[in-house]
Formats: structure tokens, C-alpha cells, sequence
């Protein structure tokens, strides 16, 4: 008996160890894809075909060094990744832009009303000169912009403009509702962008796009009361 005792335990034990030593190891190639992406991306723009709109945009932020002083300009769909299980994942990434000295401006071309409650929570914990959200709410749009909001649906820039005329951007060919998951992603960094004046235009009319679209939006107001218990 105490032999078979001892056998499970040690089998156990072993299983938790090789568990460990796989997450430990996941962790591990998770930190090289990210060291050879960022290196990748100062060279060159980096392609993604399929990337996570969050965990895979963060460390390519941190690359660019300081953000004290820079504006992230964000469009999104419904938005509804900050209401489920990725939330935490969503809000920390707010949370470490804006501690670094960021403002966030984030335009959500989809976002039902528990979006936009949850919304309105973090613009009253963080404050309304650091992060502005926008959203569609039925308001009228022109003919001559309906080709743009359809594009925006599902096309998802990030432009990150920083002190010294340094910028980024982070292009989501295709993010459908309802989903973390971003195809034909292109990362551009600050390098590659001053060397390339196509890029550059590119941005530029990204910024103007998104311009157009905040006229046909409403800001959201941050939650009154107490901010997190404001909005059941």
C-alpha cells in the first residue's frame, strides 16, 4: 500500500512538474517571438497574418521607448473584447498607455450600450483629458462617408504620434465584431516610417479618415459617482 501511495505522489509530482516547466517554456518562446518581431519592425514594416488586437500591439508599444507626451488614436468595432474575458487584458494595456504619459483617443464604430458602460467607467478612473471615447449612435451619416464607416467596420487603424515627430502605426486589415483576433496586421515603427514617405501619407490619411468619422460620433461621458460601482 505504501508503495502505490508513494507511486502516485510521485507521479503527481511529476506532472506538475513537466506542467511547469511547459508554461515556463511557453513564456520563454512568447518573450523571443516578441524580442524578434520588435527587431523585425526596425528594419522593415512587420506583416502579421493573424494577431491578438492587445497582447500582440503591447509589446510592440513598449518598444518605441518614451510615451510621455504621445496621443494614441484607436478605431474599433463593437468593442466587446472590454466586457469578456480579455477585458483585464484591454484595460491594463489603457492603463500602462496612460501611466506612460499617453493620451488615448479610442472610436468605436459598433459598440452596444454594456461597451460603452464599461466605457464610461474607465473615463471616470482615468480622466477625461486622458482617454476620450467615441462611438456611433445612430447619428445621421452623409452619403459621401457611408463608404468610410463600412471600411471602418472592419479596418482598424492605431496611430501612435510621439514628441519629436516620431510616429507608428498599427493597420488591422481585417477585425470582425466580436473577436480579439486581427488579420493582416502591419506594424510600422517610427524608423521605418521617417524613412519612407509612403508611409508617411499613409498616415496622414489614417489620421484624416479617422477625422471624418469622430464628426458622425458622440463622445462618451465619463460615469458619475464612484466610477467602477457607477453602472451596475
Amino acid at each position: 500500500m505504501d508503495i502505490i501511495i508513494e507511486s502516485v505522489v510521485v507521479g503527481t509530482a511529476i506532472c506538475i512538474l513537466a506542467i511547469v516547466i511547459g508554461k515556463i517554456w511557453e513564456m520563454v518562446e512568447k518573450r523571443q517571438a516578441e524580442r524578434k518581431r520588435i527587431n523585425e519592425s526596425r528594419t522593415g514594416p512587420l506583416f502579421i497574418h493573424a494577431a491578438n488586437a492587445v497582447s500582440d500591439l503591447r509589446p510592440l508599444v513598449r518598444s518605441l521607448g518614451d510615451l510621455h507626451g504621445g496621443n494614441m488614436e484607436i478605431v474599433g468595432g463593437d468593442g466587446r473584447y472590454i466586457v469578456r474575458k480579455s477585458k483585464d487584458e484591454l484595460e491594463s494595456a489603457i492603463r500602462e498607455w496612460i501611466a506612460a504619459g499617453m493620451n488615448v483617443k479610442y472610436v468605436l464604430t459598433n459598440a452596444p450600450n454594456a461597451v460603452q458602460d464599461k466605457f464610461r467607467i474607465l473615463i471616470h478612473d482615468f480622466g477625461e483629458d486622458h482617454l476620450q471615447v467615441w462611438v456611433r449612435n445612430g447619428r445621421k451619416v452623409p452619403e459621401e462617408a457611408l463608404g468610410l464607416l463600412e471600411k471602418l467596420r472592419t479596418f482598424h487603424p492605431t496611430l501612435i504620434s510621439l514628441p519629436g515627430e516620431r510616429k507608428a502605426m498599427w493597420l488591422e486589415g481585417l477585425h470582425r465584431n466580436n473577436s480579439s483576433v486581427a488579420y493582416d496586421v502591419t506594424f510600422v515603427s517610427p524608423e521605418v516610417m521617417a524613412a519612407n514617405d509612403a508611409y508617411q501619407t499613409e498616415f496622414t490619411n489614417h489620421k484624416r479618415e479617422i477625422e471624418t468619422i469622430i464628426n458622425f460620433c458622440d463622445r462618451l461621458p465619463a460615469a458619475s459617482g464612484d466610477g467602477r460601482h457607477a453602472i451596475a
